[in-house]
């Protein structure tokens, strides 16, 4: 790309970057959102076992009614299992989400300068 002009083809891949922009921030959503599910799953089926763990260990936290659970609940393994997955995917997610919004403030920076002149 020359910096005194924004080609056809900078427009195209400034286009293509938003439509890519879209479909992460799609699978973002899904992601965070089926991890909260999960994690609002979790946290049910640990309340209906608290006072039988508070009843074994006084000072219980919640990491620690957590293990607890997942040690005798199948149902509770697989939900921590998909919760921890999905909150890896919607992690990962956010630098390449980042990158590209760093690419499109480059692209904007660009066609100010192009538009006005101003290099700063």
């Amino acid at each position: 790309m020359k910096p005194d002009t924004l080609e056809i083809y900078d427009r195209k891949e400034l286009l293509a970057i938003a439509e890519a922009r879209l479909k992460w921030a799609e699978e973002y959503r899904k992601a965070r959102s089926l991890c909260g599910q999960r994690r609002q799953e979790l946290n049910i089926l640990l309340a209906s076992k608290i006072s039988k763990y508070r009843g074994m260990k006084k000072n219980l936290g919640y990491d620690m009614a957590v293990l607890m659970l997942l040690e005798e609940s199948t149902v509770a393994q697989e939900i921590y299992s998909e919760m921890t997955i999905t909150e890896d995917k919607y992690k990962s997610l956010e630098p390449i989400m980042a990158a590209l919004e760093s690419k499109v403030m480059l692209y904007q920076s660009l066609m100010k300068w192009q538009a006005t002149g101003d290099r700063y």
